[in-house]
């Protein structure tokens, strides 16, 4: 349980990948959509958030085997999802940084080529320009 709660950290593409093989392995475990039909979204968040603040050992001591399995079922659907949507916004944080590091490239390309657009323009005045004869 202890590593489902575990945080995403930095958008790195090693976090990417890592965090893509942990849903290929929540999703692998068990297909919950017929266990969790018609069951209410905030009831379910009730039961994960129950489940979450319970250690292995006392979901083991429950007595009712029904509630134990709703409890595990709710929870892994809940990390299923937290990890979809970590790995969404590690993958847009990581888009981000590429996007600004290609725009600040852009400006630096820019800003090369303009110098040198000028000074090609500075010269070619100088060449031919009209020149005064006394």
């Amino acid at each position: 349980m202890a590593r489902f709660k575990e945080s995403p950290g930095p958008a790195t593409l090693q976090h990417i990948r890592h965090w893509t093989e942990r849903l290929a392995e929540l999703d692998a475990v068990v297909d919950l959509k017929p266990f969790l039909e018609g069951v209410a979204h905030t009831k379910i968040r009730q039961f994960a958030a129950e489940a979450s603040r319970m250690q292995i050992g006392d979901l083991r001591d429950l007595a009712q085997p029904g509630k134990r399995h709703t409890l595990l079922l709710c929870f892994l659907f809940q990390t299923q999802a937290g990890t979809r949507d970590e790995l969404v916004e590690m993958f847009l944080r990581r888009m981000r940084k590429t996007r600004h590091a290609a725009k600040e490239r852009l400006r630096a390309l820019q800003e090369k080529y303009q110098a040198m657009e000028e000074s090609l323009v500075c010269r070619s005045l100088q060449l031919y320009s009209p020149v005064a004869y006394p």
